[in-house]
């Protein structure tokens, strides 16, 4: 009958070892997700269809990354400024507007984009390694 236990606890151990870090940050990592989602700004959907989870690893560590893969996802989360590139300086130093590609100028020199902070964890910790115990217990259980 010890045997029996102690037979059955090496094979949790094992499959916790093989199976339950990956498990336990992709658990992490996808609720992370689940808890950010309804805060990314939309306005036509590609900053919120871009987000993916990557994980890597296995055995005793794992790691999962979640994140948004459009060009502007860094500006809308953290704000900054954008300058205009279609510019041209006068022979006196003089800073005039460029031409765009419809033949029309553009006078401003700069946008400033406030951000929107919705890449955070912020209050999320908790469930976050809720669902990673929860993922892991899952593997022990088998």
């Amino acid at each position: 009958m010890a045997g029996d236990v102690v037979g059955s606890l090496e094979r949790i151990r094992g499959r916790v070892a093989r199976e339950g870090a990956k498990a336990g940050a992709d658990a992490m990592g996808n609720k992370f997700i689940q808890l950010t989602m309804p805060h990314v700004p939309v306005r036509s959907g590609a900053l919120r269809r871009s987000i993916r989870l990557k994980g890597g690893g296995g055995g005793l560590r794992s790691t999962s990354s979640a994140a948004p893969h459009t060009v502007y996802a860094a500006i809308i989360n953290y704000g900054g400024v954008i300058r205009v590139k279609h510019t041209y300086t006068t022979r006196r130093g003089k800073v005039m507007p460029g031409w765009l590609s419809d033949g029309s100028t553009f006078f401003g020199h700069s946008v400033k984009i406030p951000g929107q902070g919705y890449w955070t964890l912020a209050g999320k910790g908790p469930a976050i390694i809720d669902a990673g115990a929860q993922a892991i217990a899952r593997v022990a259980g088998g």
